[in-house]
C-alpha cells in the first residue's frame, strides 16, 4: 500500500507544480481577502475591491525568480509594497478626497451701467410741436419721481452740448416704457423668489450657485435701502432712473407724495458725475484735448474719413430740410469736437461745404428711424452704415489706453473700489448696517463705450442702444468640502463672511446679458498661467485691480 503524504505536503506538492503567475494571483486573492476584512473592520467595506484590478496587474507584471518557490513567494509577498501600487492607491485616495469638494459661488454685489431710454434728437429739428408730444407730460414726470429724491449741488451746472434744449435731448414717452420694463427684467434676474423651486442649483460641472445666482432673496429682498443710484445731471438720465426704479419696485407705495417721509425713498445723486462722460465740456484736462486731436488725424482715419466724406455730405443734404435753428451749434463726440466751422453754413445752392459730425448724423437718422420720419432718399442701410461708422470712430480713439485712461479712469477707479467694498464690508442680513449690494449708473452710450474700452471687454457686435446695460457683478468663489458646504448653505451670511483660504473673488461683466470676457485679462492668463479650473470671463478681483493700477500710473 502506498503511504499518503501528510495533507501538508500535499498541498505544498501541488502548490510547487502550479505555475508562477498562478502563485501570484492566489497570494493576492490573500491579500485582498486580509484587507477586506481590515476594511470591514474599518466601515470602509469597497476599498479593497477598488483596488484589485491595480493589484492584478501589477502582480503580472512583476518579474518573479524561477530560482525556487521560496524566492517566488517572497517576490508575490512583496507585491503589496509595490511602489507603483502604492502611489495608485494614494492617488484614488486623493480622489476620493476631492471628489468631497466643490466650488460655491456666492453673487455679493451687482454694479448696473445702463444707458438713458428712448429720447428725442439732440440737434435742434424743425416742427418743435411734434417733438414736444413726444415728452412726457408734466404729470407723468411728477408720477415716476415718486419715492426718490435728487441729491444734487445747486451750484453745478451743466453745461454740455448734448444736454439739449428745449424739447430737444428729452426722454420719451416710449423712453420711460423701456426704462420700467429695464427695470422690471433686473427684478427677475437679481431677486429669488419663494415661488421658485429650488434655492440653489448645481450646473453641469458640479458647482454649487448659491439662491441661484441671484443677489436678493426672501429672507433678504430687495430694498431702497440695498440700493445706491447715481445718475449724471441730465433729465434725460435722471427720469430714465426713475422709470427702471419703478420696474424695480412694482409694488410701491404710489400714493406717498412726501417721499421725505417715506422709509423707502431712493436717493439720485448727480454730484459730481461728470466723470461718467468721456467727452465732458470742457474736458476735464487739456492733454485729453490735446491727445483727441493727435489721434484723429492719424493717417488711417483721416483716410477713411476721406472715403467715407462724399456719403456723408449727401446724408448732411438729406436732413437739411429737418434741420432746426441752432443745429450747426451742436458738437460732441470724442474726436469730433474744434472741427473747423468754414462749412457749417449752407451755399447759395443750400449745399455744404462740411457734412455734420458723425455723431449728430448718428442720432439723427437713429430718432427719425424709430418713428418713420426719415426722408426718402435715405435707406436703413444707410442709417446702419452712419451708425458702424460713427462706433469705429469712438472705438479707434477709446481703444488708445492714453485716452482710455484720461476719459475714464476716475470711473473705472469707482467701480472697482465699489467692488472691494462689496467684498470687504460684512454683510450681516441687516438693511440698517449693510452696504448697498446694488449700485446703478444711470448715464449714456458713450459711457458704456468708455468702459467696455478700459476695462478692454470684447466689443459687441452692436452699438449700445437706448436702455442698454452693462452689468458688473462681484462672485465669491469658495471651495469646501461636503461638511464646510452644509453649513454654509444654512445661512448665507455665514458663507458671505467666511475667512477660508480657499475663498477667492471674481468679476465678470455682461452688455445686455452677454458675457463679455477682458481681453487684457486673456492675454495676462496666457503668461502667467492661472488656471483656476474657471471660465476666462471670470476675472480674479486681484487681476483686475492691478491691471487698473497698472493703467493709472
Amino acid at each position: 500500500t502506498t503511504t499518503q503524504m501528510p495533507r501538508p505536503r500535499q498541498f505544498l506538492s501541488k502548490w510547487c507544480s502550479l505555475p508562477l503567475v498562478h502563485h501570484a494571483i492566489v497570494l493576492c486573492l490573500l491579500q485582498l481577502l486580509i484587507q477586506a476584512g481590515t476594511s470591514v473592520g474599518h466601515g470602509s467595506r469597497n476599498s479593497g475591491c477598488k483596488n484589485s484590478v491595480v493589484v492584478f496587474a501589477t502582480a503580472e507584471a512583476t518579474p518573479v525568480s524561477t530560482s525556487s518557490h521560496l524566492s517566488a513567494s517572497n517576490s508575490v509577498n512583496n507585491i503589496p509594497k509595490n511602489t507603483a501600487f502604492l502611489k495608485n492607491v494614494e492617488t484614488q485616495s486623493d480622489q476620493r478626497t476631492t471628489r468631497k469638494k466643490r466650488q460655491i459661488h456666492q453673487l455679493l454685489q451687482v454694479q448696473i451701467i445702463h444707458r438713458h431710454g428712448d429720447r428725442t434728437p439732440i440737434t435742434p429739428m424743425k416742427n418743435e410741436t411734434y417733438w414736444k408730444n413726444q415728452i412726457p407730460s408734466s404729470q407723468m414726470l411728477r408720477q415716476i419721481a415718486k419715492g426718490t429724491r435728487l441729491v444734487k449741488n445747486e451750484d453745478e451746472k451743466n453745461r454740455h452740448a448734448a444736454n439739449g434744449r428745449g424739447p430737444f435731448g428729452q426722454l420719451t414717452v416710449l423712453g420711460v416704457l423701456e426704462m420700467v420694463e429695464l427695470g422690471s427684467r433686473l427684478r427677475d434676474e437679481l431677486h429669488l423668489f419663494e415661488d421658485d423651486n429650488e434655492e440653489h442649483e448645481s450646473d453641469d460641472n458640479g458647482t454649487l450657485h448659491l439662491h441661484r445666482g441671484r443677489l436678493f432673496t426672501p429672507r433678504h429682498p430687495l430694498h431702497p435701502r440695498r440700493i445706491k443710484v447715481t445718475s449724471t445731471n441730465f433729465p434725460r438720465t435722471i427720469q430714465s432712473v426713475q422709470g427702471l426704479l419703478i420696474g424695480l419696485f412694482p409694488d410701491s407705495d404710489d400714493n406717498n407724495d412726501e417721499p421725505e417721509q417715506n422709509d423707502a425713498v431712493v436717493d439720485i445723486d448727480t454730484r459730481h458725475t461728470s466723470i461718467m462722460i468721456p467727452d465732458p465740456q470742457p474736458r476735464r484736462t487739456k492733454q485729453q484735448e490735446i491727445l483727441e486731436k493727435k489721434l484723429a488725424s492719424r493717417p488711417h482715419i483721416i483716410e477713411k474719413e476721406y472715403q467715407m466724406r462724399d456719403f456723408a455730405l449727401r446724408m448732411t443734404d438729406a436732413l437739411s430740410d429737418q434741420l432746426g435753428t441752432g443745429a450747426d451749434d451742436v458738437s460732441f463726440g470724442v474726436g469730433e469736437e474744434g472741427d473747423d466751422d468754414d462749412g457749417d453754413v449752407p451755399h447759395k445752392d443750400n449745399k455744404r461745404k462740411q457734412p455734420l459730425p458723425w455723431s449728430q448724423l448718428s442720432e439723427i437718422t437713429k430718432c427719425l428711424q424709430v418713428r418713420d420720419l426719415l426722408p426718402n432718399s435715405i435707406t436703413k442701410d444707410d442709417v446702419q452704415r452712419i451708425a458702424s461708422h460713427s462706433a469705429w470712430k469712438w472705438f479707434e480713439h477709446l481703444r488708445h489706453p492714453p485716452l482710455a485712461k484720461l476719459a475714464m479712469n476716475d470711473l473705472v477707479c469707482r467701480i472697482v473700489n465699489v467692488l472691494h467694498d462689496g467684498k470687504n464690508c460684512p454683510r450681516v442680513g441687516c438693511i440698517e448696517q449693510d452696504a448697498p449690494w446694488l449700485h446703478i449708473y444711470s448715464a449714456h452710450d458713450s459711457t458704456l463705450v468708455g468702459l467696455l474700452c478700459a476695462f478692454q471687454l470684447e466689443s459687441p457686435a452692436q452699438w449700445p442702444g437706448y436702455a442698454s446695460y452693462l452689468k458688473v457683478e462681484l462672485i465669491k468663489v469658495e471651495t469646501v468640502t461636503d461638511e464646510e458646504e452644509k453649513e454654509l448653505e444654512k445661512d448665507e451670511t455665514e458663507a458671505t463672511n467666511s475667512n477660508s483660504n480657499s475663498v477667492r473673488h471674481y468679476v465678470r461683466f455682461s452688455l445686455n446679458g452677454e458675457i463679455l470676457p477682458s481681453r487684457l485679462f486673456l492675454l495676462e492668463e496666457k503668461e502667467e498661467g492661472d488656471d483656476d479650473g474657471l471660465p476666462s470671463h471670470m476675472i480674479p478681483l486681484e487681476h483686475l485691480t492691478a491691471m487698473v493700477q497698472d493703467e493709472a500710473q
